[in-house]
């Protein structure tokens, strides 16, 4: 690719961006057609086209050419004329940056120095951060909102550090008190609930509520209890096993009835798995680590266990309002059946239990 006249490079048709011409040398200047950029005007001879551009003006400063002397005055005046000394310049804005002072309130710039600063005291300052302002109520807004306290109602350079410095401030709800008194009052009367059932302290009224209204009252009755689930037991209807309240009778019964329906089938596949082994292994299962079969079982409903630690833990959960018996207790013979199916126990009152919980109807 050849070089212009003037040094620059020219593109694939011969042009000079710079000097926005043809060099009339340019090898391919056989091959040529091209429109005026200008007046649309086309040209297929390289120098017909170059005699053709030198009668558009063109401007001094940025080689731009126009239709005609009266667009090119337009140019100069609106991309090249300094507004504020009358002069012309190849960059107007870079002129203008670096010569005529600038007022960052007004959006303006001056001629010199002396006009900006007699200029700026037309703008009243803040007291406070020196700051300027367009006129007398911009800067009334800018003080309330910036340099003026909303505790005390006193006006401060820097209000945060002042705000830090002296007065309370609750992380609850953000906001600042005149005073340790009145923020201490503030805190006893706004973030301190006590529940009157078990003595927890909330921060808020929202939470104090919503703790009653989940833990201590009672959807039935709609009255309030220290220990619901005590309530529900006394006075409603209360499954033991799943640990759920019932409201009407009808409810716990179907529930107490799909529990004994949920028995009878692990049951039976406890019972099928048992002959699928037994068919399998006729010799036994064979073990190659023996385990422990000591059985376990619960004083109360002669539910077996491997651990005594699992003993203890259904006994805790299922019969802790009976009195538990010491896990020493010598074992005495399951003399007590059911007589409605094959269930047997250590004691009368595991028996009982056993009837009222899974054969309620048979009695």
């Amino acid at each position: 690719m050849s070089n212009c006249r003037c040094g620059n490079k020219l593109d694939s048709k011969g042009y000079c961006h710079e000097c926005q011409q043809y060099d009339t040398s340019h090898e391919k200047k056989d091959f040529f057609e091209k429109r005026c950029v200008i007046c649309n005007k086309l040209f297929t001879d390289l120098s017909f086209y170059m005699d053709h551009l030198e009668t558009h003006p063109q401007c001094d400063f940025c080689k731009e050419r126009f239709i005609s002397k009266e667009k090119l005055n337009d140019h100069y005046d609106s991309d090249h004329k300094c507004p504020l000394c009358n002069e012309y310049y190849r960059y107007l804005s870079e002129h203008i940056y670096y010569t005529h002072p600038y007022c960052d309130v007004c959006n303006k710039n001056f001629l010199n120095n002396d006009i900006y600063e007699e200029h700026m005291k037309k703008h009243p300052q803040c007291t406070y951060c020196d700051k300027k302002f367009k006129d007398d109520s911009a800067l009334y807004i800018h003080v309330q909102e910036t340099h003026k306290c909303h505790v005390c109602l006193k006006y401060f350079t820097d209000v945060s550090d002042h705000l830090n410095s002296n007065h309370s401030f609750c992380r609850l709800c953000n906001r600042y008190f005149i005073d340790e008194k009145r923020y201490t009052q503030h805190i006893e009367l706004e973030h301190t609930h006590k529940c009157m059932y078990c003595n927890t302290f909330f921060n808020f009224k929202e939470e104090l509520d919503t703790h009653l209204k989940n833990t201590h009252k009672c959807k039935a009755c709609k009255d309030y209890y220290t220990d619901l689930r005590q309530h529900f037991i006394d006075n409603h209807f209360y499954c033991e096993i799943c640990r759920k309240p019932f409201f009407t009778i009808q409810d716990y019964n179907f529930d107490k009835k799909m529990h004994e329906h949920v028995g009878k089938i692990m049951q039976q596949i406890e019972k099928e798995n048992k002959e699928m082994l037994a068919r399998a292994f006729p010799d036994g299962f064979p073990n190659k680590k023996k385990k422990n079969t000591k059985k376990i079982e619960c004083p109360f409903c002669s539910k077996t266990f491997l651990y005594e630690e699992a003993r203890d833990r259904h006994i805790k959960e299922m019969h802790s309002h009976e009195k538990t018996k010491s896990s020493k207790t010598v074992k005495k013979s399951n003399k007590y059946k059911c007589p409605f199916c094959e269930r047997k126990f250590k004691t009368e009152e595991g028996k009982s239990q056993h009837i009222t919980a899974v054969h309620p109807n048979k009695l």
